[in-house]
């Protein structure tokens, strides 16, 4: 039978450690930590897990730690996980099942991130990541390193939770490797991607878009990251208030998106604001904000591809309601409410109560 090993970077986690490994220390042959320059409790938490602790000096480069930590594994496939990760008790079984026939396959597993939105709601985006690596797989890049293989990635059902966005210091640490990353591959739409995604991350949109057109303009069709990056893109052209060039890229998107849930999602909140921002001007896309809702509840959420919990579901149940209720159609508001409300959402019976 295939056995397996954690491979884990860690430095200053001695608030989250104990709780990753908690969640997966029963379902593995070896526990690999590499610690690049811990001051806190976080090696001793991590001795009480495993002896195979190894210390690095950190050189601004995430690939190569990683790398570091898969070469001291003895098994026959790595897991990769963050300190602030934890993996859910069904998946000892899952992961077992995938590696027990030694196939050379990179297994993809779901990663909730939770975070909180603008307007300080916690929200859940859903992400499938590489993270069961058979031996002699590396990976390549300063920061959101990337497996480099060309073997097939098979999604596996194993679910991790990750809320690490929480954290405040995570854009001053990763901002500035990515820019320097960038000096060396500056035409490099993934990269680039990720430079967008910090200054949004930041609330600095002027910046994020700057970066978001250089990478939509390399960006290839077969990228895994593509129908992301346009969704995030029009996000930050909906904040930006650049309308006309959102147009434009949905007109030239439709097609290849017109089944991407997240897409449908993002068209409807940037109708509304189109709408709310010159309703002289347009106007004409008011009945597209319902298509779009309604689009999504069509769709439902999506299974096999990153985005936003909800957005074919509770959310789009959500905002069709508000626009319900926004034009008068109480009713029909309620109606929308409700169905948001059967999956938990708490806004939704909150307006349930009001309209009431």
């Amino acid at each position: 039978m295939s056995t397996i090993s954690l491979c884990m970077i860690v430095k200053n986690e001695e608030k989250v450690l104990s709780r990753c490994l908690e969640s997966v220390h029963k379902m593995l042959d070896e526990i690999i930590i590499v610690d690049t320059g811990s001051t806190d409790t976080t090696k001793e938490i991590a001795r009480e897990y495993t002896d195979k602790i190894y210390t690095v000096e950190w050189n601004d480069n995430f690939a190569e730690v990683r790398n570091y930590a898969l070469k001291q594994s003895t098994m026959d496939y790595a897991l990769v996980l963050d300190a602030d990760e934890v993996m859910t008790e069904d998946s000892y079984e899952r992961i077992h099942e995938f590696i027990k026939n030694r196939e050379r396959v990179i297994g993809r597993i779901k990663c909730k991130n939770i975070f909180k939105n603008h307007s300080g709601e916690e929200v859940n985006s859903i992400s499938w990541i590489s993270r069961i690596i058979p031996k002699g797989v590396y990976y390549e890049g300063a920061i959101h390193e990337q497996i480099v293989s060309s073997l097939p990635r098979k999604n596996i059902e194993v679910l991790i939770h990750h809320d690490g966005y929480f954290e405040n210091n995570k854009v001053d640490r990763n901002l500035p490797i990515l820019l320097k990353e960038l000096q060396r591959k500056n035409d490099d739409a993934y990269i680039l991607y990720q430079v967008a995604k910090q200054y949004k991350l930041a609330g600095q949109y002027e910046e994020s878009l700057e970066y978001f057109i250089q990478s939509y303009n390399n960006v290839r069709m077969e990228d895994s990251f593509r129908n992301i990056l346009v969704v995030d893109f029009l996000y930050v052209m909906k904040e930006v208030k650049v309308f006309d060039v959102a147009l434009d890229v949905i007109h030239l998107e439709m097609n290849s998106l017109k089944d991407y849930v997240d897409f449908h999602f993002l068209l409807g909140l940037l109708y509304m604001e189109m709408s709310i921002h010159n309703p002289n001007m347009y106007m004409k896309y008011v009945p597209l904000i319902e298509k779009s809702y309604e689009k999504c509840i069509e769709l439902g959420d999506s299974v096999h591809h990153d985005g936003m919990e909800g957005t074919g579901t509770f959310l789009a149940y959500y905002n069709l309601g508000l626009y319900y209720e926004l034009f008068g159609f109480k009713d029909q508001a309620i109606n929308c409410f409700e169905q948001s409300m059967s999956y938990g959402y708490q806004k939704a019976k909150d307006r349930v109560h009001t309209l009431k």
